[in-house]
């Protein structure tokens, strides 16, 4: 597979990039391809549906345990942020990051991951939400854990030496929906769970009902070892805003989120065998706020030499409120 590498070097010396005219006739542009990752179509016999895999392993041998794994939902838009995060961040360990998204040069693909994502929601939900629409078709979320659970993970598990006792599952808004629902409903198929700004405002906030079964499981004997990291861009912890500060309800729906969200990991917390954090990027919008999300969620899972050399960790007023000491992923 081609490679290209971005010419940092001419960039740190304030060389110029501006090609010649000669230059230009001797090489012809071409795609840029992020080194060591690969792409395939997957057509998933779970759900009759095509996906677009990326996959970006760490160069030499595996370790004998195998290399801890990444899974990345909204794939197109997500993979490439891990990736190159991952190489740029001097972590303690590598780990293959598998991206899942769709067919198409897009970064989200919103009809494929209203369907992914969620559970069946009513039309008169989805109306009052704004978002009706025979593109909206919803419920897909059972079905897709199977194609990451019985497509996705042995594909990959062929190619490359994998620790299954160290698997992680990530995603962002929706795709943070859909890390909750598989923690509270399959929560044996990652050990690491990491939900960014997930829409827990969806289907009237079903998940929390999702969330309390859950909790009533794990309270009767339900054996459990994971960890978990929640995201968002708010405190949970501010004043709610009046009526003249809440903007139309933005403000106000905000908020509620991110009480819900604290109320969430702390629930989790009383849970043996769990281990929760929450992190605010307050000066963040919703999606601006993915970029420390994703290093938040390395070094959540792997480590950060840096601070295991003995480096002071980073502000935690500009960093977030972590809720806790930082816990060892598996």
């Amino acid at each position: 597979m081609s490679k290209n590498v971005f010419p940092v070097v001419a960039l740190a010396l304030g060389l110029s990039l501006t090609p010649t005219t000669e230059s230009v006739a001797q090489t012809p542009p071409g795609d840029f391809v992020l080194n060591h990752a690969q792409h395939f179509t997957l057509n998933a016999r779970a759900n009759g549906r095509a996906y677009q895999i990326f996959v970006s392993r760490p160069q030499g041998d595996a370790p004998p345990q195998g290399f801890p794994i990444i899974y990345v939902v909204d794939g197109n838009a997500m993979f490439p942020q891990f990736a190159a995060t991952a190489n740029l961040l001097r972590m303690n360990e590598r780990a293959v990051i598998v991206g899942i998204g769709y067919p198409g040069d897009g970064p989200f693909d919103s009809a494929r991951r209203y369907f992914d994502f969620t559970p069946k929601t009513p039309e008169a939900v989805l109306q009052a939400s704004g978002r009706a629409g025979a593109a909206r078709e919803t419920g897909g979320h059972d079905l897709f854990i199977d194609v990451i659970e019985k497509e996705v993970k042995p594909w990959v598990e062929r190619q490359t030496r994998i620790d299954r006792s160290r698997q992680t599952l990530f995603g962002h808004s929706l795709g943070g929906l859909f890390v909750l629902h598989v923690l509270y409903n399959r929560p044996e198929c990652f050990q690491n769970y990491v939900a960014a700004a997930p829409s827990v405002w969806w289907n009237n906030q079903s998940v929390l009902q999702e969330e309390r079964a859950f909790r009533e499981r794990h309270k009767q004997g339900r054996s459990l070892s994971v960890n978990v990291l929640i995201t968002s861009n708010t405190d949970p912890t501010r004043r709610r805003p009046t009526p003249n500060q809440a903007q139309g309800g933005n403000a106000t729906r905000g908020q509620e989120e991110a009480e819900n969200l604290g109320g969430l990991v702390e629930s989790l917390k009383t849970l043996p065998g769990v281990t929760a954090q929450y992190k605010v990027f307050e000066d963040e919008t919703h999606i601006s706020m993915v970029s420390g999300s994703v290093n938040s969620a390395l070094r959540f899972v792997l480590g950060d030499a840096r601070r295991s050399q003995g480096a002071p960790p980073p502000d935690a007023a500009r960093g977030g409120n972590s809720g806790g000491s930082t816990p060892t992923p598996r």
